[in-house]
């Protein structure tokens, strides 16, 4: 049987707002300060969580059911996720962390704990830049969502 032809959704839509909740309440954590609640009971962030989830689920399995070939699948999950990994962890090392670095550019750049955050790349979660965030509530965390 032939895969069917791509069909637009707002699925989209609402995947990006949901990762907005999840930004809202994390930001609420990194200050320090109690997140607000939706209908006054529910967190931001796990219902925000839920819900991408979800909906990712729905369209990973439409997309193994469109080809269920598992190295073709594991492809595209590469070709999807790696460029956004990738541009995010080289943005953050060198726009981010020089922007709130407390150290000299000198002395960021020349830490190998900087270039060790390249590591995220791998898979290999690296949540500290020396110097960043250093004196926030949750100190030192760079990107800890990923």
């Amino acid at each position: 049987m032939a895969p069917e032809p791509f069909q637009r959704n707002n699925l989209d839509a609402v995947r990006l707002a949901a990762a907005w909740m999840v930004l809202y309440s994390h930001s609420f954590a990194l200050l320090g300060l109690t997140e607000p609640r939706f209908l006054s009971w529910i967190p931001f962030g796990p219902l925000g969580v839920f819900i991408f989830f979800t909906i990712s689920g729905y369209l990973v399995s439409a997309s193994w059911e469109r080809d269920p070939n598992i190295l073709r699948f594991f492809q595209r999950r590469l070709v999807r996720i790696l460029p956004g990994l990738v541009i995010c962890t080289i943005l953050t090392i060198f726009v981010l962390g020089p922007i709130f670095t407390t150290l000299p550019m000198k002395e960021y750049f020349g830490n190998p704990h900087t270039r060790g955050y390249l590591q995220n790349i791998g898979l290999h979660i690296v949540y500290y830049l020396p110097g960043v965030f250093e004196h926030n509530k949750i100190g030192n965390a760079v990107n800890g969502s990923l």
